[in-house]
């Protein structure tokens, strides 16, 4: 009839990491919390398949497919979510400028109406790269997923945005010369998830101030910017290692380009 699903608990995940927090609550106009991970994530296989076709060939997922189901050490290798360094952060400020502030603090009230009052907020998020896996293009060992790239000597970091031909590309012409095919038998000495894609940045802020009229009616006034620097973070590049545009990257970007929004809520 085509497939049966299996289910079994045979898969092995492990997880260590180190947290670090600094915080301060909202003091003198001021609040932030910024916390650092370090971690390791390594497991056999990377998400719940219950009840659903297992990823084949080449897919990023596909790794996570057992090649031999009587020997499941042969997936074990880092998380598809393993993320070595993580930083995050968000703040809270009131801009000292207006009356009664430390700046300006005797101003007329209508120009403290323009410039006083406001708040400055935002997040920070900066990730190393992902893992992900460079596949030869053959099906050495497995008729249901593609055996993995030999590259001999070649460190996790081995790639890096290089332009050419006009495109990004994440593995220079030297660096993919590196990679070799297996042979029949062989399942690719590179192993699962044994690269480390684009690190991840993205900055968000928003500045706001409420106008008061009464108790009642009041008024708020709001920039957002979402990818404040629009900065572009990048995702997988091609890795099947047989392709004529292995390595290349080109727009496969996760992130939006940056987003401003001006709006205005009246209260009542």
């Amino acid at each position: 009839t085509g497939s049966v699903n299996v289910l079994d608990s045979n898969d092995l995940s492990r997880y260590n990491g180190l947290e670090l927090i600094v915080k301060r609550r909202l003091t003198s106009g001021i609040g932030y919390q910024i916390s650092y991970t370090y971690s390791v994530s390594k497991d056999t296989r990377s998400f719940d398949p219950t009840f659903t076709t297992v990823s084949r060939a080449n897919n990023q997922s596909a790794s996570s497919t057992p090649f031999d189901i009587n020997n499941r050490n042969l997936n074990y290798a880092w998380s598809d979510f393993d993320r070595r360094h993580v930083l995050q952060a968000t703040y809270v400020a009131e801009i000292p400028i207006g009356r009664g502030k430390a700046l300006l603090g005797d101003i007329p009230r209508p120009l403290d109406w323009i410039i006083g009052g406001w708040q400055l907020a935002g997040t920070f998020l900066w990730a190393s790269g992902r893992p992900f896996t460079v596949y030869s293009g053959l099906n050495s060992l497995s008729n249901v997923n593609q055996s993995f790239a030999n590259c001999n000597d070649c460190p996790r970091d081995l790639g890096g945005l290089v332009e050419r031909e006009g495109t990004w590309w994440w593995f220079s012409e030297e660096a993919a010369a590196k990679f070799s095919q297996p042979l029949p038998g062989e399942l690719g000495n590179t192993g699962r998830n044994y690269f480390i894609a684009p690190r991840t940045f993205q900055t968000d802020a928003s500045l706001s101030k409420k106008l008061r009229f009464t108790e009642r009616y009041s008024l708020d006034l709001r920039v957002d910017a979402k990818n404040l620097t629009n900065n572009a973070s990048f995702g997988i590049p091609t890795a099947t290692q047989n392709s004529g545009t292995f390595g290349r990257i080109r727009t496969a970007v996760t992130s939006a380009s940056r987003r401003i929004q001006i709006s205005a809520k009246f209260n009542f």
